[in-house]
């Protein structure tokens, strides 16, 4: 369950009206949180599409900064 919120809290602030550096802010809090690092530490992968495995390996890595290039900045080209 834990994972599944955290999923959808990082899904969310992408919605959010806040500006970038906020942004990386909730971030870097929601994937440096305690609980956040327990549940990720012996985590087997779950049978999830390869977009969501990667995003569970930037959480777990902590790879705030990429995380925001890939997930938040990404746009739909026609």
């Amino acid at each position: 369950n834990m994972l599944y919120l955290t999923l959808s809290a990082l899904g969310q602030i992408k919605y959010s009206k806040i500006d970038g550096k906020e942004r990386i802010k909730l971030i870097k809090n929601i994937m440096y949180h305690t609980k956040v690092k327990e549940i990720l530490q012996d985590l087997k992968l779950p049978t999830v599409s390869w977009k969501t495995k990667v995003i569970i390996f930037l959480i777990k890595f902590k790879m705030v900064r990429l995380y925001s290039l890939l997930v938040l900045n990404r746009t739909k080209k026609i």
